[in-house]
């Protein structure tokens, strides 16, 4: 709910006041229930500690443990323990996770489907903006060596 003189910060809590909080607890309940219909969707990232389930041909021999070092596209080059490097697809090795869910109690969703197409909004258009950006500072150093 707007009102005159709201701060950014106002309107965050009061927005926030509006989302559904679910508890932990109920949460890893259900997914005791059917643990078949859940699967992680958080995508691997730089520094993720790793279990590699398909080491590439000739590398049997490596320590399947290590860490995501970078990402390039599909691709990520993956430090194992004894010092060797890898690159290897997503689907080669799982990521070690503490916990499926966040260490916080409570989950939170949006109660109005206005919040999703805002919150998808928002997120397309940071996007937008950081492909605008890479662009532009690429613009700039071409009509810079000009």
């Amino acid at each position: 709910m707007a009102r005159a003189g709201m701060t950014i910060s106002d309107a965050a809590h009061e927005w926030v006041r509006e989302m559904n909080a679910y508890p932990q607890d109920m949460i890893e309940t259900l997914m005791r229930t059917k643990p078949d219909d859940w699967h992680e969707v958080t995508m691997p990232r730089v520094c993720d500690r790793v279990y590699v389930c398909n080491l590439p041909d000739g590398c049997e021999d490596y320590d399947p443990n290590g860490e995501v070092e970078n990402i390039a596209g599909d691709v990520y080059l993956i430090n194992l323990q004894d010092g060797n490097t890898v690159e290897l697809g997503a689907e080669d090795f799982e990521v070690e996770r503490d916990s499926i869910l966040p260490m916080w109690g409570w989950l939170w969703s949006f109660s109005d489907s206005a919040d999703d197409f805002l919150w998808m909004s928002w997120t397309a258009l940071r996007r937008c903006l950081s492909v605008a950006s890479g662009f532009t500072n690429m613009m700039n150093g071409v009509i810079s060596s000009e």
